[in-house]
């Protein structure tokens, strides 16, 4: 997952409300849809894009490989290796909007037997803290960070009752 992004907690809270309004609507779309808590997909994409300042490729969600179009993207991002943080390059999927992006994030998970447990709960921390436990991403801290997003901003008042 990127690493190529600062610290959630120093973006400004105008940033941070735009990108909130700017994808809302598509992040609850994903939960009518998918069932995937909308404060969950609003937490990842803000902690995988830097709350979108520094995607590329409208890479949200920092899923590796090609898009289901053939689109990619390159950047500079880090891994945990033998709980070391390595700085590396990598190849993520590239989309031609959020909501594409959010579409083929929310398919992945949905249909990787890995994310099953994530889809017991209706709850975005529930929801969060099985992904991270599943291994999302290779941070063993990114569950901490999801839950903490979802916390401090609230966005699990987004999820669709």
């Amino acid at each position: 997952m990127p690493k190529h992004r600062r610290n959630n907690a120093n973006v400004g809270d105008t940033y941070v409300s735009n990108f909130i309004h700017d994808h809302l609507s598509t992040a609850q779309n994903i939960q009518r849809k998918y069932g995937i808590p909308a404060g969950v997909v609003l937490a990842q994409s803000a902690l995988e894009s830097n709350w979108g300042r520094t995607v590329s490729g409208n890479a949200y969600f920092g899923i590796k490989g090609r898009s289901p179009n053939g689109k990619s993207t390159t950047f500079s991002t880090h891994e945990t290796v033998n709980g070391v943080s390595v700085a590396t390059t990598g190849t993520f999927r590239a989309y031609s909007s959020y909501a594409e992006a959010a579409d083929d994030y929310a398919a992945m998970l949905k249909h990787n037997a890995r994310f099953r447990s994530a889809f017991l709960h209706v709850d975005s921390i529930g929801f969060a803290t099985e992904i991270a436990r599943n291994h999302y991403a290779t941070d063993p801290q990114y569950g901490s960070k999801l839950i903490s997003i979802i916390q401090s901003r609230k966005l699990d008042q987004y999820d669709v009752r």
